[in-house]
């Protein structure tokens, strides 16, 4: 038995909706750049484990003199170039733990070290000073610091989010919008705007204002974020990969977000160069990568792992 056709009108509905949604496609889709394997333009030097780097690192500060300062599973090292050398604390005082996972430069030079369940400390003049429960630093691991534009020190925690008084270590006061558990970063960008992850979810206070706004905008566990050179802010996330969160006039579009997301760039950190590239540490398999834009679109991606000289990931 043979069917009706479908009437010419209805056909042509159906071709329109087609295009519609061939039209639509490049606005949806995500950006993936082509991806090289190794660094050409940059030249590799390695220090193991056996040459005196520690291993187990898990944040790099740079002073004003130029030394690197190493937050390890081991300890505070300090690194000049040419070798490595662990820092002791000073005399008649001691580090909470060995196991330190963040670092901060305040503007006095001050280092201020985040650890692993055993709260925080500053490291300035020769002296150590440690803050705990007494102090007002909730249990938990210490993800991130963040200077406001007054030098305010913020501290993210897993406890919730803390502000350095000078003495202590302040909640926010209550109604300020941003949960108090599962803080996992905060930044403060170049137009006074405050980022924080909690709660699995992306909050911002504007400038002027007291309290906190939900973006609406889901994240992963252990997401993290960074600022451009051109002062966007981009959200590394565990699951879904890293794409602009923001501009100088406040939240992208979604269409633009999704349209700009790298999804093959999942990252643990992001920083970017004054050149305006973006270097990342691979999760959760390890390695570096380096993107770099003409404009908003993203034009190459570059690896560098082990198989090309990478001493460990």
């Amino acid at each position: 038995m043979r069917g009706r056709p479908f009437p010419l009108q209805r056909r042509l509905r159906t071709l329109q909706t087609c295009l519609l949604l061939l039209t639509a496609l490049p606005a949806l889709a995500v950006q993936r750049p082509p991806v090289s394997g190794g660094l050409p333009d940059y030249e590799h030097t390695a220090w193991r484990v056996g040459q005196g780097a520690p291993g187990d690192i898990w944040d790099i500060a740079q002073d004003r003199d130029g030394l690197l300062w190493l937050a390890t599973g081991s300890g505070l090292y300090r690194f000049d170039g040419r070798r490595f050398e662990r820092q002791a604390p000073p005399a008649g005082s001691h580090f909470p733990s060995t196991n330190m996972v963040t670092l901060a430069l305040g503007r006095d030079d001050a280092l201020w070290i985040g650890y692993f369940q055993a709260g925080i400390s500053q490291f300035a003049r020769g002296q150590l000073h440690n803050y705990g429960r007494d102090q007002g630093v909730p249990v938990g691991v210490v993800p991130h610091f963040s200077q406001d534009p007054d030098g305010r020190l913020w501290a993210a925690i897993n406890g919730g989010l803390r502000e350095f008084n000078g003495q202590r270590w302040q909640p926010l006061p209550t109604g300020m919008g941003v949960p108090e558990h599962r803080v996992q970063w905060l930044l403060h960008d170049n137009r006074g705007r405050f980022w924080v992850l909690a709660d699995l979810k992306v909050w911002m206070r504007a400038p002027g204002q007291t309290a906190f706004e939900d973006t609406g905008i889901a994240v992963s566990q252990m997401a993290t974020l960074a600022e451009s050179p051109q002062g966007e802010v981009w959200l590394a996330d565990r699951v879904r990969g890293t794409s602009p969160l923001a501009n100088a006039q406040g939240l992208l579009p979604d269409s633009e977000r999704e349209a700009r997301r790298l999804p093959d760039l999942v990252a643990a950190r992001l920083q970017f160069t004054a050149d305006g590239a973006l270097w990342a540490t691979m999760s959760p398999h390890g390695g570096v990568a380096r993107v770099t834009f003409d404009g908003g679109r993203a034009v190459r991606m570059e690896r560098f792992d082990s198989p090309h000289g990478l001493t460990a990931t």
